[in-house]
């Protein structure tokens, strides 16, 4: 059973790699941008409060810990995410709930590779 079946991210990859990741699909990006959310969006807090609930899942660090031995995926994953859990608990004491906000949100205009055609405006 996926320990993070009600997770909202699935996959994660740098801006780097969706660009490398586009080219390979035959793309091209023609304009990029960060953008910060409003700092009164509570949406960090809740991812947060989501992570720290699943690295408390103590079913989660058992079946770790019965793995550990393995070098399997399954394994690599699951030790994957209690390290990520500990630092997620060593962030909170310093930064505590009230510090956390929104990531940044990075977005990029694609067109196919080779193609003249581009937006009239890019934001």
């Amino acid at each position: 059973m996926d320990p993070l079946a009600d997770g909202n991210i699935r996959t994660v990859l740098s801006p780097s790699g969706y660009i490398n990741a586009a080219k390979r699909a035959g793309w091209e990006a023609i304009g990029t941008r960060t953008l910060t959310p409003a700092a009164e969006l509570e949406d960090g807090k809740w991812e947060v409060r989501f992570a720290r609930e699943v690295a408390g899942n103590r079913q989660i660090r058992e079946k770790a810990v019965q793995v550990d031995r393995e070098r399997s995926e399954e394994s690599v994953r699951l030790e994957s995410l209690r390290a990520h859990a500990d630092s997620l608990e060593a962030s909170m004491v310093e930064v505590g709930a009230e510090g956390v906000e929104c990531m940044n949100v990075w977005t990029a205009v694609l067109r196919p590779a080779g193609s003249s055609t581009s937006p009239t405006t890019y934001p």
